[in-house]
């Protein structure tokens, strides 16, 4: 029990042996402990946490309430309960394991609520669009953006886990006969008690000094390590529903239409009118609280919503496949694009060597009108048309026979905006597919669809040739959308149309539009028009025709 000196830094222990020699043979010891515990609490967390946050539901109520009473009790009285409870003596990997028990707990709540605002993002939805199960969306999609994040929760897990296994060592209830940093304390502190014990009592030894489990009593081994049907798409009565406690809201109300063979369709109206909702409807990716209430989708005859999950998994990027809007949140950014298509193929089970990949995606997309090279990066090295084109590589990768491109151009400058609409007409005529063009700008619609549906309230209100809908349009919400559109031959004040789109929880009676028509009579205001044939091919719901 020398004191420390010039020899001995930090003292000597009762038999005579170096202390920090023994501080330097702990350390490995201590951080092995650390970071086994640290492994197993964040690899744990990690899993409870991705699994909570993406299921949702009971499992996520139930892991959640486990987490929050975890983390109201006292850990370290919880962790010396546990190590009381063996009675043994402990070897440094138990150590280790009885750190983690409760090392997960931390890295569960925190990465759960990471993977919350993760999942939202537009590249989990596009790998939800591609086929991809929910493991293999955790796996490729969501682990390598949260990479960062979890290696700086496993340094402060496994500082954490040094922390706590000291703190139970240092009252005896560690390893004993292994030389951790806490043990050396316990037995720096023992012999000092022991020492003034003989000074005061000589031959009195208080057995309560001992670690439990301590010198004398017996321990267990340790373990060894180890008619609007059409040839290809046909919606009828398509009812899209979110339920809120003021009750349902019809975000897509009784919409009906067909898309032909090698058609373009175009469905148009403000922020608001349903159309977004109506073509995730189609593709089955309604999340709660929204639901699909009613309706019958029919691709090809087969109608998607009588589909196991895993079967309508398989049709979409197959045989119906999404470009979505907001390609900056649509590509993974920790993910070569390459990567990005190889994973679409492959989930569904295209059997291709690693050659025939590579060159599949480098045809891909040199379809698209993207440089070979551009497999190899990354999105944030692509322009914002170049990573839409991007987009289109991946929803054409299969050759499906519905394409539905929602708002494609949006954040676009109108120099790209028409190079990646020349993509989309260039690569559906090459695949022989039909395209539903989701989007606001009349003005695109009319370069580029063959006929153009108008949704307003979540009813499809006027459906007729593009040609005959900017000639001729039926309904006066479509008048005033195309005299919306800015002229180069009319000069003055820019107006748009007066009044707001109506919340779809309180529409109006009637027509839903009559609050803003500057046509309404008195049956506008009681009776709600049906969507009906005014002359052939031209279909609109107004009394006015």
């Amino acid at each position: 029990m020398r004191a420390p000196s010039a020899a001995h830094p930090f003292g000597t222990d009762r038999q005579g042996r170096d202390l920090f020699a023994a501080m330097v043979a702990g350390t490995p010891l201590t951080l092995r402990i650390g970071f086994i515990a640290g492994f197993l609490g964040v690899g744990i967390g990690a899993m409870l946490g991705f699994v909570s946050a993406y299921y949702r539901g009971t499992l996520d109520a139930v892991i959640r309430g486990v987490v929050d009473i975890g983390l109201t009790v006292p850990g370290l009285l919880v962790l010396i309960i546990i190590a009381v409870s063996l009675r043994r003596g402990l070897t440094v990997d138990q150590m280790a394991i009885i750190v983690a028990s409760l090392a997960w707990l931390n890295p569960a709540r925190t990465i759960r609520a990471q993977v919350l605002s993760m999942r939202e993002r537009g590249y989990v939805e596009v790998a939800r669009l591609s086929g991809m199960s929910g493991p293999e969306i955790i796996v490729k999609e969501l682990m390598p953006n949260l990479l960062p994040y979890l290696a700086a929760t496993l340094v402060n897990s496994v500082s954490a886990a040094i922390l706590a296994s000291i703190g139970l060592e240092v009252l005896g209830l560690g390893p004993i006969d292994s030389p951790t940093l806490g043990m050396t304390l316990y037995w720096v502190n023992f012999n000092a008690a022991l020492s003034r014990a003989d000074r005061d009592h000589p031959g009195r030894l208080s057995r309560s000094l001992l670690p439990h489990g301590g010198p004398g009593r017996d321990r267990q081994p340790q373990a060894a390590e180890s008619d609007l049907t059409t040839d290809v798409l046909s919606v009828r009565d398509l009812c899209v529903h979110y339920d809120t406690p003021l009750g349902a809201v019809k975000a897509a109300d009784h919409v009906t239409f067909g898309l032909r063979a090698g058609e373009r369709l175009g469905i148009a109206g403000e922020s608001g009118s349903g159309k977004s909702t109506m073509a995730l409807a189609i593709l089955r990716m309604i999340k709660p609280p929204g639901r699909i209430a009613a309706g019958e989708v029919k691709l090809d005859g087969v109608d998607l919503m009588t589909l196991s999950d895993e079967e309508m998994r398989r049709v979409r990027l197959d045989r119906i496949a999404l470009i979505p809007q907001g390609s900056m949140n649509a590509l993974n950014p920790v993910i070569r694009i390459k990567e990005q298509i190889a994973d679409a193929l492959r989930d569904h089970r295209v059997r291709m060597s690693a050659r025939e990949t590579e060159t599949r995606v480098r045809e891909l997309l040199e379809s698209v009108g993207l440089r070979a090279e551009v497999a190899d990066m990354f999105p944030h090295e692509l322009s914002g048309g170049m990573k839409q084109r991007a987009c289109i590589a991946i929803a054409i990768s299969l050759s499906p026979r519905v394409i539905i491109a929602d708002e494609p151009t949006s954040a676009l400058d109108v120099v790209v905006q028409k190079q990646v609409m020349e993509t989309l007409a260039r690569v559906q005529e090459n695949l022989g597919a039909s395209v539903i063009l989701v989007g606001h700008d009349m003005g695109l619609m009319a370069q580029f669809v063959d006929r153009l549906g108008v949704m307003y309230a979540g009813k499809l209100i006027e459906v007729s040739p593009v040609r005959e809908i900017f000639t001729r349009p039926l309904h006066p919400y479509t008048r005033m959308l195309i005299a919306s559109l800015p002229s180069l031959e009319q000069k003055g004040t820019f107006r748009g149309i007066p009044g707001l789109i109506p919340l779809l929880r309180d529409l109006p009676p009637g027509c839903a539009f009559h609050p803003r028509c500057p046509q309404a009579f008195d049956r506008c205001l009681t009776e709600e028009p049906a969507l009906l044939e005014k002359h052939p091919g031209g279909w609109a719901a107004c009394h006015l025709t």
